[in-house]
């Protein structure tokens, strides 16, 4: 939204975004009771990315631990994720149970 914005108002909201940062890690740095970041993924966000082992609709992901011994874990369907949609599409739309078990 700050691209498609006058010049001046840009300078303005570029300025405040600024001051919040700042303000922020100031709370940071003074130890505040509610630690929180600005940072688009959190540092917990990051760890758990590096344990996805598929990604989903919403892009968050699936975690899935794996057990070497049983060999038990993820396993990937032979769908992409469009096909997967147009499945769950077809389903959603059915009129009865007879069509949904037929789609």
């Amino acid at each position: 939204r700050m691209e498609a914005s006058d010049p001046f108002t840009r300078t303005r909201l570029a300025g405040l975004q600024e001051k919040v940062k700042l303000y922020a890690n100031r709370l940071i740095i003074n130890g505040a009771d509610n630690e929180f970041s600005l940072e688009a993924k959190t540092p917990g966000m990051k760890q758990r990315d590096r344990k996805k082992v598929s990604t989903t609709f919403h892009g968050a992901g699936l975690v899935v631990p794996y057990n070497k011994s049983t060999e038990v874990g993820y396993r990937e369907i032979p769908e992409t994720t469009a096909s997967l949609k147009k499945i769950f599409k077809n389903i959603v739309e059915a009129e009865n149970k007879d069509e949904k078990k037929d789609r």
